[in-house]
């Protein structure tokens, strides 16, 4: 199992954010995390990266605990965050933001390393603007940016918080295409989506949140088969 979360209990100061929070996602697959905005979603990312340590349960990664690590050291073993607000550099063109992401992947990794050649024949578009600043680029294009940029990084594991969010129908799609080739590449991913059908295309299982806790789980096929569980915990 590449990751696995036990039992976290996550607070921002005095509120209780996520309880008794367990995931399981193994090398290679997509999963994703569903639910209305609000219940925990990134949270759960937050906990992951350390950014928002849980106060109790645990989290392995390759079997080893990596609670209690700094975001840093939790990077450098091989997770890349794609934050919700994609926290480009605006005054750093689109090559420079690539560039400062730059970084070797792990010994066992079995694909080819990110290169940027290799991300602009992912993402086309950031070839054209490779000169532009990145605070210029339109809310697809910093979206495209911003997991390219985590690419860059080589990570073994791939946490998306709501990529689809903002963007037009058309961008979305090719989103959708993007992180489908990345499941070709064998990355292993970790995305939150409040668009569910987007993410049950992309997914081979899914986790439904409500409230910090988790309701339901199981493969994506299954989900779309019950339409009343997407109607009570998902609204669609």
């Amino acid at each position: 199992m590449l990751l696995e979360v036990k039992k976290i209990n996550t607070f921002y100061d005095l509120s209780h954010i996520l309880f008794n929070v367990s995931l399981e996602i193994d090398k290679g697959e997509t999963v994703c995390l569903l639910g209305r905005n609000g219940v925990g979603k990134t949270t759960i990312f937050r906990s992951i990266m350390g950014l928002t340590p849980p106060r109790s349960g645990s989290i392995r990664l390759y079997g080893d605990e990596i609670k209690g690590k700094k975001p840093y050291e939790i990077a450098r073993l091989g997770v890349g965050l794609v934050p919700e607000d994609r926290e480009i550099f605006p005054d750093l063109t689109v090559r420079e933001n690539l560039e400062i992401a730059g970084k070797k992947g792990r010994k066992e990794k079995q694909t080819e390393d990110w290169t940027i050649e290799k991300v602009h024949r992912l993402f086309p578009i950031l070839r054209d603007r490779n000169n532009q600043w990145g605070g210029t680029l339109s809310g697809g294009e910093q979206q495209m940016l911003t997991i390219a940029r985590t690419l860059m990084g080589n990570p073994t594991l791939l946490l998306l918080d709501e990529p689809s969010e903002g963007l037009a129908p058309m961008i979305t799609k090719t989103i959708e295409e993007q992180i489908l080739l990345l499941k070709k590449e064998g990355l292993t991913i970790l995305l939150s989506e409040q668009n569910s059908s987007f993410a049950l295309r992309v997914s081979d299982r899914a986790y439904i949140l409500e409230k910090g806790h988790i309701l339901w789980q199981g493969k994506t096929s299954e989900l779309r088969e019950k339409p009343e569980i997407m109607m009570t915990y998902l609204g669609v």
